[in-house]
């Protein structure tokens, strides 16, 4: 059933039990709060279909992004609106009102995303990279891996009614919960940044291939990328803030361990994805990392790029504590080399090897996944060197 065939059965279905209800509960109060009920379910609609599709992805912040991105040009993003604008001039009618609309433009979004050079999620300029940089980049590809993500959020987004359910507790639960924590509880919004074939790829099969290696995967979530990564590992650790996300990490079996308990161990890898820029304190936590790493270990690091920090747990959404690198920049190539020589190097840190992949994120009624772009796993080893 096509996308479009779900949204008209959906609105039949709505009609249908209204008339229904009309017709067996002769009760003028029922009439009225139906009457108010289904106006009300379709604006619910609206609203969830056409919202900025840059507020889609559960890790975007439309806080501090918006402003940073409006300068910031990366290739995989010019490619899809490139993409979709060219599919929007073949269609010469164009609903311009409500959910027509907005089915009209989830079918270009899904035309888009199915059509768009993917490739461009794993490319960048060599041009402006700084000769060092040229040499440790380890190119990756869309992997069998990924297309089974993306594959399977398809299958999710077209699931109309468990995304609108989705969708409407999302809203009713947004005053008391943060947006992980209501993901958890749905079992939705699952991330995806490097498949097991990548991480093996970026950390190398000889230093996987060997007896009793720990791992700990700060801020692992529901545990998706965990699980991708946990089968080179004797034992697995894990640290999350958000109790249903603790509550999942440990029904997998993963030993979950406390925000201060976590520093007493020693590991041989330390996961650090996509926290450095949602942590109140990102400097604190490299120095953390550092002092955590066994001889010979490895941080592997994502940081979507461009940097826009955002803190779920205050207020204020801003950290106590900013990365040195500068927001301004205009490209993916500038920022990392600002990554590399602004935070990784002066904490201790040299980098082995990185790459551009995209951050994933499983679809709902708008479009059927979403992605940020990551500088692309950066692989950083311990250096014994001293800094103030």
């Amino acid at each position: 059933m096509t996308n479009v065939t779900q949204y008209i059965f959906l609105s039949i279905t709505l009609t249908v039990c209204y008339l229904t209800f009309q017709k067996y509960l002769h009760n003028s109060s029922t009439d009225i709060l139906l009457v108010g009920l289904l106006p009300n379910v379709s604006a619910i609609l609206t609203r969830i279909l056409s919202e900025p599709i840059h507020m889609s992805h559960d890790y975007y912040n439309n806080d501090n992004d918006g402003d940073v991105i409006e300068e910031y040009t990366e290739s995989s993003v010019e490619e899809y609106f490139n993409t979709y604008m060219r599919l929007e001039q073949k269609y010469a009618m164009r609903p311009r009102y409500g959910i027509a609309r907005a089915i009209y433009e989830r079918t270009l979004r899904d035309e888009a995303i199915e059509h768009f050079d993917k490739s461009t999620w794993y490319t960048c300029d060599p041009s402006k990279l700084d000769p060092q940089l040229q040499t440790l980049f380890t190119q990756l590809t869309l992997d069998e891996e990924t297309h089974q993500f993306l594959n399977a959020s398809s299958d999710k987004s077209n699931a109309v009614f468990t995304q609108l359910y989705h969708s409407i507790v999302k809203i009713l639960l947004h005053p008391f919960l943060c947006q992980t924590s209501i993901n958890g509880l749905l079992r939705r919004g699952s991330m995806f940044v490097v498949s097991t074939s990548q991480f093996q790829s970026l950390l190398g099969a000889d230093y996987l291939n060997r007896a009793g290696l720990k791992l700990i995967d700060l801020g692992a979530g529901d545990g998706a990328t965990t699980r991708k990564m946990a089968p080179f590992f004797e034992r697995v650790f894990a640290t999350e803030i958000s109790k249903p996300m603790k509550w999942i990490l440990d029904k997998a079996g993963y030993t979950v361990l406390g925000l201060e308990e976590w520093q007493e161990q020693k590991y041989d890898v330390i996961a650090c994805l996509n926290l450095l820029d949602r942590c109140d304190t990102p400097l604190q936590l490299l120095d953390q990392i550092k002092s955590a790493l066994l001889p010979n270990g490895r941080v592997l690091v994502a940081l979507s790029l461009p940097y826009a920090p955002y803190v779920e747990s205050n207020v204020a959404h801003l950290p106590g504590e900013f990365l040195p690198i500068n927001s301004s920049s205009s490209s993916l190539e500038l920022q990392i080399s600002e990554v590399v020589s602004q935070v990784f190097e002066p904490r201790g840190f040299s980098l082995v090897t990185w790459s551009k992949v995209p951050y994933l994120c499983e679809g709902d009624f708008k479009q059927a996944y979403y992605w940020l772009t990551d500088i692309g796993t950066v692989c950083i080893e311990s250096q014994k060197l001293a800094y103030s």
